[in-house]
């Protein structure tokens, strides 16, 4: 009985260790996370600006365009 309780204890504390090295290396790798996420949060937001500027740039690129084809479409008719 001794041997049981000797050997239950040693699993025990052997699990609890290896459980306890999880949980630092868990906790380890949230903080790390965190920083990541704090580090590239600001560059996710500027991308997201510069996406809806690049947008509003194609979209009067586009605009430009269609106003010099049919400008010079409507000279072409005019002055033959």
């Amino acid at each position: 009985m001794m041997i049981v309780k000797a050997t239950e204890q040693a699993v025990e504390k052997t699990v609890n260790g290896k459980i306890n090295a999880l949980r630092g290396e868990v906790s380890s790798f949230q903080l790390d996370m965190r920083e990541h996420i704090e580090k590239t949060a600001p560059v996710l937001e500027g991308l997201a600006g510069a996406k809806i500027l690049g947008e509003t740039l194609k979209w009067l690129a586009g605009i430009a365009a269609a106003w010099i084809l049919l400008s010079t479409f409507i000279k072409s008719i005019l002055n033959p």
